[in-house]
């Protein structure tokens, strides 16, 4: 059922401070402006680059601002601006596109093409283009080993730019069931790849800073084992796949997840990495010290997204690609499509927990992937499912936070702080200001919005 996660006031806030944000960037003048600062401002030039074709920061995070704008705002500027992005990445793939990704490439695109179909009615053209391309190109994918970069394999599985990506793009897509078949084949590769897990299918080469360990399981939602979780989940949910192998794996996955749920002094949360031994046995099966120390040595990357040795940030920082928030949600998900009401209880625990002073003092930033804006938008999404009067309370009490970083006298409303602390004027969408204005928009509305699947959380 429908509910206002807001009261009247905080709505009209919420609307005009989303819509202002959302002019800024979609004006052509004003955004060319805010990349120009993002290349002087940012510590990580060779990352945070425009490109036409990302839905992370680039043309299609501006097609899909537009798309929830037309809801709310009855000015078609909205169209025009949007027509512009889709029309500047046809352009891009004219090119010849290497890349696929949900987030750097054609399946992000294709998925903002859906946002702007309005059920399927317009841009038929641009989507039978893209069914020619995507869809042959996703089975095959799926029949084969994801590939790899060294050091990192979830680099074939992941939200970001692999499978579990591609199939958020499948099931955007309302359309007559095209898409089933390539949505059937990647279901089963990612339930394959959780069939196992011990030994772990999905372990990380170990980064050096635990001797008692040989690798890692990534409990990340953008790249880890908790995107595969909810990936499986919603599919299973949406009824489009029949495959008995799915709901086992979503069982599977859970249990295992819901095991190396660990207490902190604020209460329940995940670590972001559970180290293995040589046999691919978490370390409680091993009998090694735990998890804690190997928390205490990782870091988040210039994007607060993978981790990697020798840093010092902290091991439950709420935010949305790394974080108990995100995983909390992979779980109520399962709990969901399972028709299991304990996952969920415990997965409603863990976000209460990281509504936490303490946990959301290590927010810095007010983005989507690893900022206050994340935490909210999953906050928001067990609010609309559960109505739990305390989640509502969170909702507002974050949302109040986040009002209260917008400079109205600052370029884009709202800044990256980036690991480093750099203040940055990003226009994008995971670790930018599009992404803010998104999750003020959605908090808003009485339900979820459906963009916000991009991010694995509806």
């Amino acid at each position: 059922m429908a509910c206002a996660l807001l009261d009247s006031r905080r709505a009209r806030i919420a609307r005009t401070i989303g819509v202002e944000v959302a002019r800024r960037i979609v004006t052509a003048s004003h955004r060319r402006e805010a990349v120009t600062r993002m290349r002087r401002q940012t510590g990580f030039p060779d990352i945070n680059r425009w490109d036409s074709l990302s839905l992370a920061l680039g043309g299609t995070s501006v097609a899909v601002l537009c798309a929830a704008l037309r809801s709310v705002s009855a000015d078609q500027d909205w169209d025009q601006a949007a027509y512009a992005a889709l029309r500047a990445g046809a352009s891009a793939l004219a090119d010849g596109p290497s890349r696929l990704g949900l987030y750097d490439g054609v399946a992000g695109y294709g998925a903002a093409v859906w946002l702007l179909s309005d059920s399927a009615d317009r841009y038929p053209t641009l989507r039978e283009q893209l069914d020619a391309l995507l869809l042959p190109t996703v089975e095959r994918l799926a029949g084969s080993p994801p590939p790899r970069v060294p050091g990192w394999p979830g680099t074939g599985y992941d939200l970001v730019n692999g499978l579990c990506g591609l199939a958020v793009y499948l099931l955007m897509r309302h359309d007559d069931r095209a898409s089933d078949q390539a949505l059937a084949a990647v279901a089963k590769t990612l339930a394959d790849l959780l069939d196992d897990l011990e030994p772990h299918r999905l372990v990380l080469p170990a980064c050096g800073s635990a001797p008692d360990t040989d690798g890692y399981v990534d409990l990340g939602l953008a790249h880890g084992l908790p995107g595969v979780i909810a990936l499986l989940s919603l599919v299973l949910r949406s009824g489009r796949v029949d495959l008995p192998t799915v709901g086992r794996s979503v069982r599977r996955g859970a249990e295992w997840t819901a095991d190396h749920l660990c207490e902190e002094a604020h209460g329940p949360a995940w670590p972001r990495l559970v180290p293995v031994d040589e046999f691919g046995r978490t370390s409680a099966a091993a009998g090694s010290p735990g998890i804690g120390a190997v928390d205490c040595a990782v870091r988040a990357n210039p994007q607060g997204d993978r981790p990697a040795p020798d840093g010092a940030v902290g091991a439950t920082r709420p935010g949305w690609c790394y974080g108990t928030p995100a995983v909390a949600r992979a779980i109520f998900l399962a709990g969901q499509a399972l028709d299991d009401q304990r996952l969920q209880r415990l997965a409603v625990a863990a976000i209460k927990a990281a509504g936490h002073p303490d946990a959301v003092s290590q927010l810095a930033s007010a983005t989507i992937c690893h900022g206050l804006a994340g935490l909210l938008l999953v906050t928001a999404h067990f609010a609309w499912d559960t109505r739990d009067p305390e989640l509502c309370q969170m909702v507002t009490e974050l949302f109040d936070q986040l009002v209260a970083q917008y400079d109205p006298d600052s370029l884009l409303g709202f800044v990256d702080v980036e690991v480093g602390g750099q203040v940055v004027d990003n226009p994008g969408l995971l670790n930018g200001a599009a992404g803010v204005g998104l999750c003020l928009l959605a908090c808003a509305e009485p339900a979820a919005p459906a963009w916000t699947r991009l991010f694995l959380l509806a």
